[in-house]
Formats: C-alpha cells, sequence, structure tokens
C-alpha cells in the first residue's frame, strides 16, 4: 500500500485512485508473494476497510475536509 500512496499526502488522495488501487489487489500477481492469484476477498475487503478508519480519522482530526471514500 505504501509504495502505491506514500508519496502522496493525504489530501491528495482521491477516490479514483483508491478505487483503483483496490481494484488491482483483485487482479492476478497482486498477492506480491509470488503465487499464484489474486488476494482474497477478505484480504481486499481489510484493505478498503483501513482506507475507510484513515481517511474518518483524517476527518474527525481535520487534516481534511471531507473523505474521499
Amino acid at each position: 500500500m505504501l509504495p502505491k500512496f506514500g508519496h502522496l499526502k493525504i489530501d491528495k488522495i482521491n477516490t479514483l485512485q483508491i478505487l483503483d488501487f483496490v481494484d488491482k489487489l483483485q487482479e492476478d500477481g497482486a498477492r506480491g508473494d509470488g503465487k499464484p492469484g489474486a488476494l482474497s476477498s477478505a484480504t481486499v475487503e481489510k484493505h478498503h476497510r483501513i482506507f475507510r478508519n484513515i481517511f474518518k480519522r483524517a476527518v474527525e482530526w481535520k487534516v481534511i475536509k471531507e473523505s474521499p471514500l
């Protein structure tokens, strides 16, 4: 996750970037461990939940005005 977003400030991350990232997690080869196949749906959902939590907190702490999710 960090290589994709680590260079961006949180207020520069948009919905399309997140959706594209989550979609790519479902593609063959997304596992990153050399094994064939995509990540499980549970793992993809976990990543999505992490994003939601990060942006929810950022809004609560007034780091950003609104969540892209």
